[in-house]
């Protein structure tokens, strides 16, 4: 049986989608056992950070030729890291999710509104769908639909 060249990557993509899926597990297990909130955060963290210093040791003169932009990036992941984590913590885990998953709708925002960036009609209709999907979730019959949790407001955030 030979592989196709979209299987590695294929198999990439689900593995991440089930990992983010199942993030919160651990989260809260670590919770459960006396770490909550920014120390189950630090905990997983420092545990990755301990395993791959090494590699960025040997990788620091790529990372200071990336320059400043990447830092950067970096940094605003590491912020919706831990508001992803908190949220999941602190949350209603499916709200969380699907509100944090929102992300793509807000890119494709941005990218029109602040880069003038044209977009297909699949990405509208992705951004329409995904706008409704969270007034089905924050509750259109409820009132304003707007987060009702801190945990809602920080998986949109993240």
């Amino acid at each position: 049986m030979t592989l196709s060249k979209e299987a590695l990557p294929t198999a990439a993509v689900a593995l991440s989608a089930v990992i983010w899926g199942l993030w919160w597990i651990p989260l809260r297990w670590l919770s459960a056992h006396g770490l909550d909130g920014a120390w189950a955060s630090l905990a997983v963290f420092a545990s990755a950070a301990a395993v791959l210093a090494p590699f960025a040791w040997m990788r620091r003169a790529r990372v200071r030729r990336a320059g400043w932009d990447f830092l950067l990036s970096g940094a605003l992941f590491g912020v919706m890291l831990v508001l992803w984590n908190h949220a999941v913590l602190i949350g209603e885990v499916v709200r969380v999710v699907l509100l944090f998953y929102l992300a793509p709708v807000w890119a494709t925002i941005l990218a029109v509104g602040v880069l003038g960036e044209r977009v297909g009609p699949w990405r509208i209709a992705s951004v329409v769908f995904g706008l409704a999907g969270a007034l089905v979730v924050l509750g259109l019959g409820a009132g304003l639909p707007v987060p009702h949790s801190p945990g809602d407001w920080l998986g949109l955030a993240a």
